[in-house]
C-alpha cells in the first residue's frame, strides 16, 4: 500500500469517528436536557 492511499484511508476513518462521536455527543446531550 502507498502511503498516500494510506493517508487516504486513515483521514477517512479520522472523519467518520469525528462525525460519530459528534452525534453520540450531541444525541448525549439531547437525553440530559430532556430529562432535566
Amino acid at each position: 500500500m502507498s502511503l498516500h492511499a494510506y493517508m487516504d484511508k486513515h483521514t477517512h476513518i479520522n472523519v467518520c469517528h469525528s462525525i460519530f462521536t459528534s452525534l453520540h455527543v450531541n444525541s448525549l446531550s439531547h437525553t440530559h436536557t430532556h430529562i432535566q
